[in-house]
């Protein structure tokens, strides 16, 4: 069951790259040019494929929420997933300021989570709708 089409998908994860994979930088260069290049490479490309497994996730737990929880449950649980293996990956690879870079995008994260939530509601909504119309 696709629950968001591919070109929703593949748009947030570039621009998920490129907006934290900038802050990134931006946040850790004056630290230390080198390590703040490799803070923006790696909260880049983690974004970027964070966004794409957020969406799954997020989809894959929708799926297995019961209805009552089914508007906050998922997208608590993605971000408090992905913001723990940032924060992780951030402080292996020796991030200069770890707390800077990851907490906007895990901000923004949970915003996304909400909004793609709340479309996998709506399509579920239409999905009924067409099955069982009330007419």
């Amino acid at each position: 069951m696709n629950m968001v089409s591919f070109r929703y998908t593949l748009f947030s994860a570039i621009l998920a790259f490129c907006l934290w994979g900038g802050w990134a930088l931006h946040v850790n260069y004056a630290l230390d040019p080198i390590y703040g290049l490799r803070a923006g490479l790696v909260q880049g490309s983690m974004s970027f494929i964070f966004t794409i497994l957020m969406i799954h996730l997020l989809a894959f737990i929708y799926r297995h929420s019961p209805k009552k929880i089914r508007s906050f449950l998922p997208p608590i649980l993605t971000v408090c997933c992905t913001g723990t293996l940032l924060y992780i990956v951030h402080t292996l690879v020796h991030t200069p300021d770890v707390l800077k870079t990851i907490a906007p995008p895990i901000a923004v994260a949970l915003n996304f989570c909400w909004f793609t939530n709340s479309k996998f509601s709506v399509s579920e909504s239409e999905k009924n709708e067409r099955r069982y119309p009330t007419t």
